[in-house]
């Protein structure tokens, strides 16, 4: 095998069918496997369901978590190149091909990421992600050489929440050498629901953020106390929602409630899990 496409995943068998049809499409003459972690516990997929991509198959990780599910992928992946996605994405028929002629040709670059589109969206009421420049390293497309990977021990298992992991590993593998950015490797990132009590648990992530500004500390230089930089952040995002034009935030007294405590919700609760040591998971 050329690459090995690895896709953790837990309880969504809508969303990763979507996943694998777009994989079984794939424009490339590289030859790839799709090696799908069921990380529920008991395990979940319907091996039938799995079938629409015949390069694919299961591998059981046992409800560990994302980071933990993807370092058992790169285990069973038998391929110089790892891809990694997630189940609510489908990359694009060029995906793979793009990745692996990228890192053929670029013997300095240890990865390679690309372009994350996503529909339109109320980022109120729903999330989902969206890039179009470097540096973002988000595990929904990314593709790295799986010996840096096991040089680098994979994902990192000390984040308390599944977040940041990802920014780690990049900011790690940059040190081996250069991460690219390939226009045409683009993914679809689908929109999911989520109600106000997710929203507002969400914000415990700054936990996460916290490990990840203590493990690199030289990427978030400024002048905002150390402690108050993950609810900061929130309330940064929060700014940027309102000002999208396509979910009109504040449209209604409704949604002004919703967004209000949101606002107010998610940066106590970042608050908390970042100055209360006790507080954290």
């Amino acid at each position: 095998m050329d690459a090995s496409v690895v896709i953790p995943t837990r309880n969504r068998p809508d969303s990763l069918k979507r996943c694998l049809s777009a994989l079984a499409v794939q424009r490339t003459g590289w030859e790839f496997e799709v090696i799908v972690v069921d990380d529920a516990a008991p395990p979940q997929i319907d091996l039938a369901d799995v079938s629409l991509c015949k390069r694919a198959r299961v591998v059981r990780s046992g409800g560990v978590g994302p980071a933990l599910a993807r370092n058992h992928g790169i285990t069973e992946a038998s391929s110089p190149i790892v891809l990694f996605t997630d189940d609510d994405t489908a990359p694009s028929p060029d995906w793979v091909e793009t990745a692996c002629a990228y890192l053929a040709a670029r013997k300095e670059s240890v990865g390679v990421e690309g372009p994350i589109v996503s529909p339109p969206y109320d980022p109120l009421y729903e999330r989902s992600i969206h890039n179009d420049l470097p540096g973002a390293y988000w595990t929904c497309n990314i593709a790295y050489r799986r010996q840096a990977l096991i040089e680098l021990g994979g994902f990192a298992d000390v984040f308390p929440w599944a977040h940041a992991e990802d920014l780690d590993l990049g900011f790690r593998a940059r040190r081996l050498g250069t991460i690219g950015f390939a226009d045409e490797m683009v993914v679809t990132h689908y929109p999911s629901t989520v109600s106000l009590g997710q929203d507002l648990k969400r914000a415990r992530y700054a936990a996460s953020d916290m490990v990840l500004y203590r493990r690199h500390p030289e990427r978030f230089a400024c002048r905002i106390p150390f402690m108050l930089l993950p609810a900061v952040t929130r309330l940064r995002v929060m700014k940027n929602l309102l000002r999208d034009e396509r979910a009109a935030m504040v449209g209604s007294p409704r949604r002004l409630v919703r967004f209000s405590i949101t606002v107010i919700g998610t940066t106590a609760i970042a608050l908390w899990h970042t100055c209360i040591p006790q507080a954290r998971p």
